[in-house]
């Protein structure tokens, strides 16, 4: 799982630095990237009821080699903490103390074009 971790990070690296001011909006490369409140669904189809209509992955299945992990943060007590979400999965997973937390309340990454996930 730390492999991931280290793409995830490389992700934002790649995509600029964000506000977690829940409101930014990014422009990188021609296209819009923005958080999005879930809407009690998966990141891609959170997203899909946007303008910004596309979840930024985060990786991919193993075994499909299909996006199947995007980029969301979750708040735990007073921070905001970067994690995932998987397909057909309504909660946003981080580690906190070796341990993996399923946040319920959490914002995707959306961006207003398809972006090739990290392989």
């Amino acid at each position: 799982m730390t492999n991931f971790y280290t793409k995830l990070l490389l992700l934002f690296l790649v995509v600029g630095t964000f506000s977690l001011s829940l409101s930014s909006v990014a422009k990188a490369g021609g296209y819009t990237v923005s958080w999005i409140p879930n809407y009690k669904t998966d990141c891609p189809s959170s997203c899909k009821q946007t303008m910004v209509k596309f979840a930024i992955p985060g990786g991919v299945n193993a075994n499909t080699g299909r996006a199947s992990f995007f980029v969301c943060i979750t708040e735990v007590g007073k921070e905001w903490r970067t994690g995932y979400n998987q397909w057909e999965k309504n909660s946003c997973t981080i580690g906190i103390r070796g341990k993996e937390h399923q946040g319920k309340k959490y914002y995707c990454l959306c961006s207003t074009v398809p972006q090739s996930p990290m392989k």
